[in-house]
């Protein structure tokens, strides 16, 4: 049990120090002290560290992580242990008093702080291969099936191709504890102020549970583009700000069907990325989108940036990553040969 021992410290009031120093520090050490776990074991406490992953999500060591950060600082400690579904032991962990007693004094800025936790936890949308190779020194896709970014794109016949929208790419995530968190493509994206109005005004906890439909609760998120006039010159698709969904993801692991990303689109009243076709062959998509086609976002007056692909039946590769890519039309602008 050594390893649950392993702890990294982090310069702030030591653990010795009387818990009014914790406070006194409070405004510097509330984010290195990971608020979210903080929290969580006040209201959810004791549990092991699977019982923090499976409250707070993330990467499986960062539960670990943060709490050996937190018993450094003499805020958390051991308490005993249980068995893990393979009758294996693991320690369980809580507040110590210090804990406690900050936790009561600061709990309005760890909240704060947790939500920005909450956010960096939110898993990011996976990378999408484009279809073609990229010569080295000049960028250019290579247009040649020799020249597949991945094998596994020449061996599938037909693919499920969806417009590709030019925005800004955003998750909304509802939590198993109904809190729900927007952020980016990544903890660090900036988004438009509009936007994000938009954003908190459309996606309720209320409208989010919603997706739920049974009693069992489930972390959702909602993979879409934030699109339309000032974003990405995308006033050709509409005059204002909004939101179009193009993927959901089930307890961080679960890829929602096609026909449901629908279903939660109309319950959520948000559009759904427009699905052009359900079977098409792949040098038909590379013909459509060499040429460029008209959006088919209701209402949009503009070029369509390109397609997104998928096969029919989900597919991963070797490592485990979804199967499927992207073309977009202004690629065939720059081809190795032209």
């Amino acid at each position: 049990m050594s390893d649950y021992l392993e702890d990294d410290d982090e310069p702030g009031a030591r653990s010795s120090d009387p818990w009014t120093s914790h406070f006194a520090n409070a405004s510097k050490s509330v984010a290195p002290i990971r608020a979210a776990v903080l929290l969580t074991l006040a209201d959810h406490g004791p549990l092991t560290d699977g019982g923090l992953l499976a409250e707070i999500g993330g990467a499986e060591s960062s539960p670990r992580k943060r709490r050996g950060e937190l018993r450094a600082k003499g805020l958390v400690e051991e308490c005993g242990v249980a068995r893990t579904v393979f009758n294996k032991p693991s320690l369980l962990w809580r507040l110590t008093e210090e804990g406690r007693l900050f936790v009561q004094a600061n709990r309005a800025a760890l909240e704060r702080e947790s939500c920005a936790e909450r956010k960096s936890l939110v898993i990011e949308y996976p990378k999408i291969e484009t279809l073609f190779n990229r010569d080295k020194k000049t960028f250019k896709i290579i247009e040649d099936v020799s020249e597949f970014r991945l094998p596994e794109f020449g061996a599938i016949d037909s693919w499920v191709t969806t417009e590709k929208i030019h925005g800004t790419n955003v998750r909304v995530n509802l939590s198993k504890d109904n809190i729900v968190t927007i952020g980016g493509r990544t903890a660090n994206s900036d988004m438009p102020v509009k936007l994000m109005q938009y954003l908190n005004a459309t996606f309720t906890a209320e409208k989010m549970r919603e997706l739920q439909q049974g009693e069992r609760l489930v972390e959702i998120t909602l993979f879409g583009e934030g699109y339309g006039a000032g974003i990405q010159s995308g006033g050709g698709y509409r005059p204002d700000q909004s939101f179009i969904l193009f993927d959901v993801l089930i307890n961080d692991r679960w890829w929602v069907e096609d026909d449901e990303v629908d279903i939660a689109a109309d319950l959520l009243g948000v559009e759904r990325a427009p699905v052009l076709d359900d079977a098409v062959w792949l040098p038909d998509i590379v013909a459509m989108v060499r040429e460029g086609f008209d959006t088919y976002v209701d209402g949009g007056t503009c070029k369509a940036e390109g397609v997104v692909c998928r096969p029919l039946v989900p597919l991963f590769d070797r490592s485990g990553a979804r199967v499927m890519f992207k073309l977009k039309t202004k690629d065939f602008a720059r081809t190795v040969g032209d």
